[in-house]
């Protein structure tokens, strides 16, 4: 089931539980009437959980156009780890405003983090190793035999030398 109906799903007791994450969990909970059973969080402390995907192909044809993607991605991200959440909000509601769209811009008031543990967003193996392990333990053997390592790089992140190998 799609995160977005998940709180309606729930709320209408056409299912007993479902995955909201983030934005769509925060403005549930604040709803009331729905109990939190657990997070990502509290099962696996601070981690990625999300990432930019970007093809072999793309990155070999266009290894220019992704860096400066990444690097846009990796100072945005660095940015709302290092400010306060309520100017990351206020800021988040100016961009909505100046885009005439039609978004909500109450939605970001439940915005609590980029997901990504790393600072700019750099990835590293326990993000990816946490769920390969969990296939390779449960005999998936499509996925359980890949290597974390092979599945993400930070090459185009310009914070890349801060991380320890």
């Amino acid at each position: 089931m799609p995160q977005a109906g998940g709180e309606q799903a729930l709320r209408l007791k056409q299912v007993d539980a479902a995955v909201l994450a983030d934005v769509f969990r925060e403005k549930a909970l604040a709803a009331g009437g729905l109990d939190l059973l657990l997070s990502d969080y509290e099962l696996f402390g601070t981690l990625t959980s999300g990432s930019y995907v970007l093809t072999t192909p793309f990155l070999t044809k266009n290894p220019n156009t992704a860096g400066k993607f990444v690097e846009a991605a990796a100072r945005a991200i660095e940015w709302t780890q290092t400010h306060p959440r309520d100017e990351v909000i206020a800021r988040f509601q100016n961009i909505m405003k100046r885009r005439r769209r039609s978004e909500d811009p109450s939605t970001v008031t439940y915005w609590r983090s980029a997901g990504l543990a790393g600072r700019g967003g750099l990835l590293d193996d326990r993000s990816f190793s946490l769920f390969i392990d969990w296939y390779r333990n449960n005999g998936d053997p499509t996925i359980g035999h890949l290597n974390a390592r092979d599945l993400y790089t930070n090459e185009f992140n310009p914070f890349r030398s801060e991380q320890s190998e």
